[in-house]
């Protein structure tokens, strides 16, 4: 009665086993479920022995004996699915399946007609030495057919693995040799079995470590041995090289990288080797779980350079369990790096000699006309010969046009160049537009056009955004229009178009009765240094980049230019800008100004105790800015340079310090340092830079140093006095 109690708790232990293992395997492969079936079959048999050892009568032993064999039929079934699904015989099992399944079901109905007559095997009862009766079967010849049917499928199960051993190579033969190992102990235990006569059907325990070994194999051990293998294979061969350390820091593995680059085995490699302690120096092995560096060294007269990786392994309880080192050659990247880095630092150089170049070809430029238009406005101020003052006023526009040359090439040179930035303030659009029509209307009363300025009175009083180039925007294209327009209109019109609760789309349409463009030439007007019908226009003035800078400025605002003409009839310009709304109440009409005025020619204030130090190093520029002055009474010191003008502070003084910049020896910024530095009498008097630098940016540069504000030459007597007016002590102006 024992050994019925441990056989049953052995067979219910193995059953559990079987169906727990079974609902484990949650692979996609195609031979995962003949395991699945397959173990739940054994489970099955085994469970069935359970009913055998512990039937109370023939009958249900009869029942159970039923229930084993036909399960036997079924495992063997199974078996030989996954065999052909493992070997991936996939025709074959078509073949055999339909054929397989029939005859398996009709040995489970052959069997269970036992019951009715036992003419396939016989059960009969056998008394035990303690007494417990035990049940077992007496195998009549018709039991050969099952037998044969069992073997016949195992058989197939193990020809397809065999021919599939016979033609695979390398690590794939333990794939089949293993399964074929199992599915032969099967057939050997079973064997062994049938040559002793025992009380109880330990057999079946078999089919519990048959099972589990070949779930094993499939789906573990020989996947994972692959996958070692594979991987094993590419890290050796890998171009990073890899060393493995275990939890106390001896090295367990490095791969043939490391041994080719840098000499080093297994065998020679420990935590202090040169190269992994050089590496290691600025970082904690034992408290930093990563870390990656640099590491560049030289072999063979060769310069290598390696992005090095250190990592600590933990487990899911974080328990250190070793760390390795991977080293990424990046030779190659590092050589291009330099280079790149190279050549951005002769890009940067040559951006540098750029904008020095046009800073130095700004001032020289700008220094000449400074002298030539501040003295023709002291012959407009001074003269009373029309004669002579018709002359000038031509110098004055001449120059003008000059000047507008000069800055249309600095501007698209620092465009070009990503230097130009944008200074967004609030500001009044009908201001805006009213200085475009005061300065613009006399050149049009010129050529005897009617020119006209309109906006949508609706448009918000106060927007925030770069004023100055949107006026230069302005300026550019009703210029073109005036220039290429002989008689007839040139109108401005502000319309716009609420985007958000804060912003609006600007669109001011510059239309004029000119010469208009054709249609294969519209695609050129906004390419720079290009001038549509050359040959045609070849009299009139320009450098060819206004409308380029124009297209430029707008798309920095995220804004555009559209441009529609026609031939001799003419063209409308659309300027289209994004701008942000401080103040969204209607601004109303444009501001009313008496634009035809003429120039002022009588000074507005003097004062006569105030004294100011110019500093230049041309003579004429000292004459020009003491002329222009000369109606305020100011007292004024001239110095030739720098030292000079520390000579004069020393001893004088000044309530104002117009300063150059650019001046042999001393420039006018070590000047103004030494000055402002100093313990002389002028360390806190207001100092102004006025120079030919009228490079974008020019004015923030100066800021930046220390400069209170920033004149640029050629300057109007206009601009001098009202800085003269900004910066003097009130007490000082007296109005005339």
């Amino acid at each position: 009665m024992q050994l019925k109690l441990l056989f049953s708790l052995i067979n219910f232990m193995s059953t559990i086993l079987l169906v727990f293992v079974a609902f484990r395997i949650k692979s996609e492969k195609d031979y995962i479920k003949s395991i699945r079936s397959l173990l739940l079959s054994a489970a099955a048999a085994v469970s069935s022995n359970i009913l055998i050892a512990n039937s109370t009568g023939i009958s249900f032993a009869n029942l159970s004996y039923c229930f084993y064999f036909t399960q036997l039929d079924w495992l063997s079934y199974f078996l030989c699915v996954f065999s052909l699904e493992y070997t991936e015989h996939k025709t074959l099992l078509k073949k055999i399946n339909p054929f397989a399944v029939t005859i398996c079901l009709l040995d489970t109905i052959f069997l269970y007609t036992n019951l009715i007559h036992p003419y396939i095997y016989s059960v009969y009862t056998k008394l035990g030495a303690d007494g417990t009766i035990y049940y077992q079967t007496s195998l009549n010849p018709v039991y050969n057919i099952h037998l044969a049917l069992d073997y016949s499928l195992i058989f197939i199960g193990l020809v397809t693995l065999s021919v599939s051993l016979y033609h695979s190579y390398g690590f794939y033969r333990k794939k089949y040799s293993s399964i074929i190992f199992v599915v032969g102990l099967i057939i050997v235990l079973n064997i062994i079995y049938m040559m002793f006569s025992l009380p109880l059907d330990f057999s079946v325990l078999f089919y519990v470590i048959a099972g589990i070994l070949i779930h094993y194999y499939a789906t573990m051990f020989i996947p994972k041995h692959i996958k070692n293998q594979a991987l094993g294979f590419v890290v050796n061969y890998m171009n990073e090289g890899l060393i493995l350390f275990d939890k106390d820091y001896n090295c367990i593995y490095s791969n043939t990288m490391v041994e080719e680059q840098f000499g080093l085995q297994v065998s020679n490699i420990t935590i202090d080797t040169p190269i992994l302690k050089e590496i290691a120096a600025d970082h904690n092995l034992s408290s930093e779980k990563t870390f990656s560096t640099l590491y560049q060294t030289e072999i063979e007269d060769m310069q290598y350079s390696y992005k090095v990786h250190f990592r600590n392994i933990f487990d899911d309880k974080m328990r250190n369990l070793g760390s390795f080192y991977i080293f990424e050659n990046v030779t190659e990247e590092y050589v291009a790096y330099s280079k790149m880095k190279e050549a951005q630092e002769i890009a940067d150089r040559a951006n540098k000699t750029k904008s020095l170049f046009l800073a130095n070809m700004s001032h020289e430029i700008r220094t000449p006309i400074n002298s030539v238009l501040g003295m023709n406005e002291m012959i407009l101020r001074e003269s009373k010969n029309e004669q002579i003052i018709d002359y000038a006023q031509n110098i004055d526009s001449a120059g003008t046009t000059l000047l507008m040359l000069i800055n249309d090439i600095l501007d698209f040179s620092k465009i070009e160049a990503g230097k130009f930035e944008l200074v967004n303030t609030t500001y009044s659009f009908q201001q805006l537009m009213h200085d475009c029509y005061v300065m613009l209307l006399p050149r049009a009363e010129g050529k005897h056009l009617n020119f006209k300025v309109s906006l949508n009175e609706n448009i918000p009083c106060k927007l925030f955004g770069d004023k100055n180039r949107i006026l230069q925007i302005l300026i550019n294209i009703v210029s073109n229009a005036i220039k290429y327009t002989p008689q007839g209109n040139v109108t401005v019109n502000a319309d716009y178009e609420s985007i958000t609760d804060n912003r609006i789309q600007l669109t001011i349409k510059v239309s004029d009765t000119g010469i208009g463009i054709s249609q294969e030439n519209i695609h050129k007007l906004f390419d720079a240094f290009v001038r549509v019908d050359q040959e045609k226009n070849k009299n009139i003035e320009g450098t060819g980049l206004g409308l380029a800078i124009a297209k430029q400025l707008s798309e920095m605002m995220d804004g555009t230019i559209l441009v529609e003409s026609e031939l001799n009839k003419g063209s409308t310009f659309t300027i289209l800008l994004t701008q942000q709304v401080e103040d969204s109440a209607p601004g109303g009409p444009l501001p009313v100004k008496n634009v035809s005025e003429k120039p002022i020619t009588e000074g507005a204030f003097v004062a006569p105790q105030a004294k100011i130090l110019v500093v230049d190093d041309v003579k004429v520029n000292l004459k020009v800015v003491s002329a222009l002055l000369k109606r305020t009474k100011v007292q004024i010191d001239t110095a030739e340079s720098g030292e000079e003008a520390i000579a004069f502070c020393e001893k004088n003084k000044y309530d104002i310090i117009l300063m150059d910049h650019m001046m042999p020896g001393m420039d006018g910024i070590e000047a103004f340092h030494a000055i402002r530095n100093g313990n002389g009498i002028n360390r806190n008097t207001i100092q102004i830079v006025l120079t030919a630098n009228a490079i974008n940016g020019a004015s923030e540069e100066y800021t930046a140093e220390g400069f209170e504000d920033y004149l640029s030459k050629p300057v109007k007597g206009i601009d001098l006095e009202q800085m003269l007016l900004k910066y003097l002590p009130k007490e000082y102006i007296e109005a005339i």
